[in-house]
């Protein structure tokens, strides 16, 4: 008899051990569907703001490094007269990521929409020269030089929107000043960069 308890005693336990362990079992498989779930969420999630990003940072042509648009460029020898409104073009050309800029022409041609930052630097002579940034066919700031001794330098910098295509320049700002208007090589630098697409 007392055989026979243990028995019924085991019998009983493996059927409600076994009950227990189904019923866990199946909470612990829920447990895990409903954590594939968030996580799956997470990651879309994810995915949509490292693509929110690299369009902030690049534009939304994530594929190519169509962000890094930057040149610097100088003069390789002065320049002794510039005619009235014609272009100085910097013809050393430093950097030019992107290749947006011309050492053939001056011109720096925008190939994406965007925010530009231009630098100008010119020295010139003790005589009175006036230097534009020009964007198209509009001055965007305007340069004076003139010096007390041999030289005169200025610079300015403009921060612009700039269309596909826009051009941007440096070039003398017609007959203001006194001929022969000088531009001295390595002093006069023309340096641009865009600071985000639009």
């Amino acid at each position: 008899m007392f055989s026979l308890n243990i028995i019924v005693s085991l019998a009983l336990f493996a059927h409600v051990s076994s009950a227990y362990i189904e019923d866990r079992v199946e909470t612990l498989e829920k447990e895990i569907s409903g954590l594939r779930s968030s996580l799956k969420d997470g990651q879309d999630r994810l995915d949509k703001l490292t693509t929110a990003l690299s369009a902030t940072k690049c534009g939304f042509d994530t594929t190519e490094n169509n962000c890094k648009i930057a040149f610097h460029a100088h003069l390789s020898t002065s320049i002794a007269n510039v005619e009235p409104w014609k272009s100085i073009v910097f013809d050393t050309v430093v950097t030019n990521h992107g290749n947006a800029y011309s050492g053939t022409t001056g011109i720096f041609t925008a190939p994406r929409p965007g925010v530009y930052a231009f630098y100008v630097h010119i020295l010139g002579s003790n005589r009175v020269m006036e230097v534009t940034l020009r964007k198209n066919d509009h001055n965007l700031v305007l340069l004076y030089s003139q010096g007390t001794g041999h030289y005169g330098s200025d610079d300015n910098m403009a921060v612009v929107d700039l269309a596909e295509g826009d051009r941007v320049c440096v070039l003398n700002h017609g007959d203001n000043g006194v001929a022969p208007y000088y531009v001295h090589k390595w002093f006069s630098t023309f340096t641009g960069y865009m600071l985000y697409p639009l």
